[in-house]
Parts: C-alpha cells; structure tokens; sequence
C-alpha cells in the first residue's frame, strides 16, 4: 500500500512538471516536439489537448532554454514558472485567448518575441538580464522597460501602446515603433547610443534627437513628426533616412549627410533636394513635385525609384549619364518626356509606368532582364538590341504601332495587351523559351492568353490586338 501511494504521488508530480529532477522520463514530454542542443532543450511546438500550457523545466532530461512555438485557439493561459532556464520565449498565437503571461519567475531571459496574442499586460521588470524584445499585434496599451538596463533592441508593431518607458542606458542600440498610432511621446535623450529609430505610423508629432548623435539608421515616415523638431540635418552619420508619407518636410538639408547610403523621399511635399555632396547614396526613392534632378554626382547609385502613391508629375528629364552603377530604375506617373539610358549598362530591372515617354530604347542593355512600361498614353516605340538576357516584356496600353521581340533568345512572358491594333510576330526559332502572350484579340476589358508549350513545336505565328 505505502508503494502504491509513492508511485502515485510520483506519477501525479510527473504530469503537472513538477521537481523530480533531470534524467527523469516525464510523461509529458510526448506533448512536445524539439530538439537537444548544446545540452539545452529547444521546443518548437505542442501537441497536448490542455487549455493551459504548462512549460516544462527540463525536457528529456535537459533543462528547457528556448521556446518558439505558436499557441493553439483553444489556449487560454501559459505557465512559464516552471522554465525558470529559459534563455529564448517566442510564442505566435492569432486566435489564442490569452491576455496575460507571467515572466516574472524567468529571470534568464535574454530575447522574448511575443506575436499575435490579445495580452493587454505585461510585467518586464524582473528580467534584467533580456536583451531583445519584439512585440506584433498584441493588445498592451503600456509598456515599462525602466529596470531592463541591459536591453538592445526593442521592436514594437501595431500594437496599440500609448505609453513607454525605456530604460536609462547606453546598451540600447534599435529602437522601433511601427504603425503604433497611439504612441504620442517618447523619450530618448538618455539612450545616446542608438544607431536605429524607426517611428513609422505612430502618433508622434515631435521628437528630441539632439543627443542622438550616433544614429545611423531614421524612419520618420508617415508621421507628422516635424522637421525643426527632428533637426536631421545634424545628424551627420545616417547612413539611411527614410522620410516616406512625412508631409511635413517641405523643405530638406541632407548636405552634411555625406554617409547616407538609403534615401527615402517618396509621397512628400518636397520639390527639390541637393544630392550633390550624397556620393555614397546606393539607393534613392523620391516623390513630390520635383522639377528638375541633378543625379550627376551620384555614381554608386544602384536603385532608382521617382513616385509612389503620389507620382513625380512635374520631372520632365532625367540624366542618368553618371549613373553606370544603375541596376533598377522605377518611375511612376511621371512628367517624364525623354529618357536616355545609353550609359546605364548595368541595369537589370525597368519599371516605366503612366509617363509621357513617345519612344523607348533599350539598345545595348545586356543585363536587362525584366522590363515593364504600362500606361504610357505617348509611347509608339520601344527598341529591343542586344538584350541578351531579356526574359520578360510587359508593354500593355500603350500607343505602341510595332514592336519587334526577333532578337529576344530568352524572352519567356510577353504582355502586349492594350495597344490597339497592333501585331507582333513571335517565332520558336527567334524565341525559344517563350512560353505565354499576353495580348487582346477583342475590343474588350477581358485579355486572352496564349499559352505556348516549350519544345512541343508551336507554329510562328503573329498576334494582333483589336484596334
């Protein structure tokens, strides 16, 4: 009798986790699937019918260190008090319904994503030793990260926080609020050594960078955040700025920014900006109401994106003579009469779309790829030589009277819907890896495709859209 009470008192402390130490066979460790590495346990996912999911201490015998696993509809709570080795927690839910997580008794917590779950609290203070805290669609409205003085990145996304406190230390290197519209203030003049603020989409109108000069990474778009608030121009070592969907900068000064390697203007109400001293700029993405672009200084250039949401209407030329380096050129809904990119040889990707373009030339561009110019109301011309590496040209509703694709070896897609009455030979000799045609037969807003079969010896043949 007494040894049957032992073992049942030792199977019922088996099933709730409970202290027998490492090396015992726990029954529930079924419910779970990881691994074993370093001598730690790594859990991935749980496969048990409780509501509640209990962490365990030890698994197979080897202390639990990570956790990331994503947490079923019908889990209403998590108990991590037992996974007190726990160095990683990221837990994933969608239709979870739990609301609060005790991390209290986790005080080896290094690194904590939390994603998808409705908590509308969250007690950090007790783990001073984590490092890295991702937060993504939950429901915390404040968030107190005074006592983690060893934090270094801190992310936050859609949640609907209004309130945050960051720890007074020079640890904390990536700081980033997006889409977090309820967030109105936030305080970072004693975390001097941020190199990366993103505050993309909240609800601040202002913020202190003054002693930030470490910064080299700024997202201040979609935000009414002001310039004479942000002075930008004096942090001199960004190296990427993004101020997409600010309509507040009517006006930029990016003269001393000589690091800036990413610049993003695009759907602001800026009209010009000198680049002349950005001669590391990689990457340059404008929208407004510029005129005129002097890109001539910028030879690292190798994206180029004028108009977004709000097209560039007003630029009527574009000089890209300097810009050898050029491997992917956007532009949208543009003024733009007049292109020449002779001298653009490295480029692969081109995307023309709504400009006033009457002829396109794309001689001698070798590394092309992938080419699109869609709703050019002007274009009657688009020339293809020496485009060896061409595999798709999508030229719909244009005003295009003929195009030849003869020297097209590679073309795979071809998408002439749109232009009225035009016709274009296409031959398996001349394209051997052409495989569908885009094109409209009919005076209708429903296209047809032909579908050709590689080496099942489809016909040359000519296809003609209705005038």
């Amino acid at each position: 009798m007494k040894h049957r009470l032992i073992a049942a008192l030792v199977a019922a402390l088996v099933v709730s986790g409970g202290g027998l130490g490492a090396g015992t066979a726990y029954a529930a460790d079924a419910d779970f699937d990881g691994e074993i590495s370093g001598g730690g346990a790594y859990l991935w996912s749980y496969e048990g019918a409780s509501t509640k999911l209990v962490l365990p201490a030890t698994w197979k015998g080897k202390p639990v260190v990570s956790v990331e696993m994503e947490i079923g509809a019908v889990t209403t709570a998590v108990d991590a008090t037992r996974a007190t080795g726990l160095r990683t927690l990221n837990l994933y839910g969608g239709e979870a319904k739990l609301a609060k997580l005790d991390l209290s008794k986790n005080t080896k917590l290094t690194s904590i994503h939390l994603e998808d779950l409705p908590l509308t609290s969250l007690s950090l203070s007790a783990n001073k030793a984590l490092k890295n805290l991702r937060l993504d669609r939950t429901k915390l409205t404040k968030l107190d990260l005074a006592k983690n003085t060893k934090l270094v990145s801190l992310y936050s996304n859609a949640d609907p926080v209004s309130s945050v406190k960051l720890p007074k230390t020079k640890t904390l290197k990536s700081v980033g609020f997006y889409k977090t519209k309820k967030l109105k203030s936030l305080n970072v003049k004693s975390n001097t050594a941020l190199t990366t603020l993103t505050l993309a989409g909240t609800g601040l109108t202002k913020i202190n960078l003054t002693k930030n000069k470490a910064l080299k990474v700024l997202d201040l778009g979609a935000t009414k955040i002001k310039p004479a608030s942000a002075k930008v121009s004096k942090l001199t070592k960004l190296t990427e700025l993004h101020l997409a969907g600010n309509t507040t900068f009517t006006k930029l000064d990016v003269k001393k920014l000589t690091k800036l390697k990413v610049l993003n203007l695009l759907d602001t109400k800026l009209s010009s900006v000198d680049l002349k001293k950005n001669t590391k700029l990689t990457k340059l993405a404008l929208g407004g109401t510029f005129k005129k672009l002097d890109l001539t200084k910028n030879t690292a250039l190798t994206e180029l994106t004028l108009g977004g949401d709000k097209p560039v209407t007003k630029l009527a030329s574009l000089n890209l003579s300097k810009n050898s380096k050029l491997k992917h050129l956007s532009v949208y809904g543009s003024g733009l009469a007049s292109l020449n990119l002779t001298n653009a040889k490295a480029l692969d990707y081109l995307d023309l779309y709504k400009t006033s373009l009457t002829k396109l030339d794309l001689s001698g561009l070798s590394k092309l790829e992938w080419v699109s110019a869609s709703g050019n109301k002007k274009l009657a011309s688009v020339t293809f030589a020496g485009n060896s590496a061409l595999q798709e040209v999508v030229v719909p509703d244009n005003a295009l009277k003929s195009l030849d694709v003869s020297t097209l070896k590679k073309l795979g897609f071809l998408d002439i819907a749109g232009n009225p009455g035009l016709a274009v030979r296409i031959d398996p000799v001349r394209n051997p890896r052409l495989s569908e045609v885009r094109y409209s037969p009919v005076k209708s807003s429903v296209e047809d495709y032909l579908a050709l079969y590689e080496g099942e010896g489809w016909p040359a043949q000519t296809v003609t859209n209705a005038k």
